[in-house]
């Protein structure tokens, strides 16, 4: 099976905000495979390749790299509205992630994520609480923010 929504992500940083759709395809247990060549991966999004040469089909899909994150997420609702307050931490490794004790390596994010109505599966957002969200996280990223970012 397979979900879209539709969603609000609000950065830190002006430019990081983003109106997005998310797709998600899910898998019966033991039934998904890492995908290991490019052909793996049009089988999963096929019209995401249609530009995509017969002779690329064998690439194989490598981790670039490796990152450890820690995420806290709050969750909850403004009347009908869905919505997400994410912190998120970037560390050198799972130990650190784990320990609670140690400094990221890399600057974390925190960001605000606020759905369209039935939870993001519909197109028509809730204007006054968008409104609201909006105005809030403006206000706490002017006032909580790092320079250079307001």
């Amino acid at each position: 099976t397979s979900s879209e929504k539709c969603e609000l992500d609000m950065h830190e940083c002006y430019t990081g905000d983003k109106y997005s759709r998310e797709g998600r395809i899910f898998f019966p247990p033991g039934v998904y495979e890492t995908p290991r060549h490019c052909s793996d991966m049009v089988d999963l999004y096929p019209g995401q390749f249609v530009d995509l040469a017969l002779e690329d089909y064998d690439i194989s899909v490598s981790r670039r790299a490796s990152h450890y994150w820690y995420e806290r997420k709050y969750s909850g609702y403004m009347k009908d509205s869905k919505y997400e307050i994410n912190i998120t931490l970037q560390y050198s490794s799972m130990e650190y992630a784990e320990s609670g004790s140690e400094e990221p390596a890399i600057e974390g994010e925190w960001s605000m994520r606020l759905y369209t109505l039935g939870d993001g599966f519909t197109d028509t957002w809730d204007v006054d609480v968008s409104k609201d969200a909006t105005d809030l996280f403006t206000t706490m990223r002017k006032t909580y923010g790092k320079n250079g970012c307001i």
